[in-house]
């Protein structure tokens, strides 16, 4: 059963134009048999009912930038921040990713840039404040966000209406970052509906992102479902484009090294 289609959003087929210019600088992201473009501009957050699985393919978001471009990345100077939401950022899964592709561990991980925020204003504080200017001295790709809502459950004394002026606050630092900045947005999220404040933030969250990537444990076996959603800016509709049951082993595959 999804998740997604709960929170109340409109669902229709929409088309998707591409110029041969934009898949220049592109990632390809394959996850088994499912092949996703991400695009200096879009965002994208990976959302489901398991962190680990949300955080290791953030990871494999992350490290597949770093590739060459013939090989699915952006290019050998690429750079990745990540701002870790939640104390979650498993520096093995990077190594492990990155050894599977055959790449320089050392080299790689030189390109990958990681901090810490431990409140939510802290965090509200380096998404608006902090990673622009990381971006500009470090030309920065890719900004990565794990486990974005974690604190947001840990607390659980926020007031409502206090947690709707930090995500309009976020909100409007993260269509900046992703559209003025020219840069790529993933974050990570894993779903707690019994919770209110999770409930109203996941809903707010669907109006930040363009493409989404939904996965969770199958009830009846050992397969994970993936879904993949995307919607064209300013439309507040969304298009489920492709759908599939995997095993652990398919989802978390590298291709192919170099």
């Amino acid at each position: 059963m999804s998740l997604i289609p709960t929170l109340g959003v409109k669902y229709q087929v929409l088309p998707s134009l591409r110029t041969a210019y934009d898949y220049l600088d592109r990632i390809n992201l394959k996850i088994g048999r499912i092949n996703l473009d991400l695009f200096p501009g879009d965002s994208l957050n990976i959302l489901g009912s398991s962190s680990v699985l949300t955080n290791t393919l953030l990871t494999k978001v992350c490290v597949t930038s770093l590739l060459p471009k013939r090989y699915g990345g952006l290019c050998n100077s690429s750079m990745v921040f990540i701002l870790d939401a939640g104390n979650n950022t498993n520096v093995y899964q990077f190594i492990e990713f990155i050894r599977r592709w055959g790449m320089s561990i050392k080299s790689t991980l030189n390109r990958i840039m990681i901090s810490r925020a431990f409140t939510i204003h802290q965090l509200t504080n380096f998404i608006v404040n902090e990673i622009p200017n990381l971006i500009e001295k470090y030309s920065m790709n890719i900004i990565a966000i794990p486990s974005l809502l974690e604190m947001f459950c840990q607390n659980a004394e926020l007031d409502i209406k206090e947690i709707q002026c930090v995500f309009k606050v976020i909100e409007k630092a993260f269509r900046k970052i992703s559209r003025k900045k020219n840069i790529l947005l993933v974050t990570s999220v894993t779903l707690n509906n019994q919770i209110p404040i999770i409930e109203l933030a996941q809903r707010m969250l669907l109006n930040i992102f363009n493409k989404n990537i939904e996965i969770n444990k199958n009830k009846t076996n050992d397969r994970l479902t993936v879904r993949i959603y995307e919607k064209q800016q300013h439309i507040n509709s969304v298009n489920i484009r492709k759908q599939s049951a995997l095993s652990m082993e398919e989802i978390f595959k590298t291709h192919e090294s170099y």
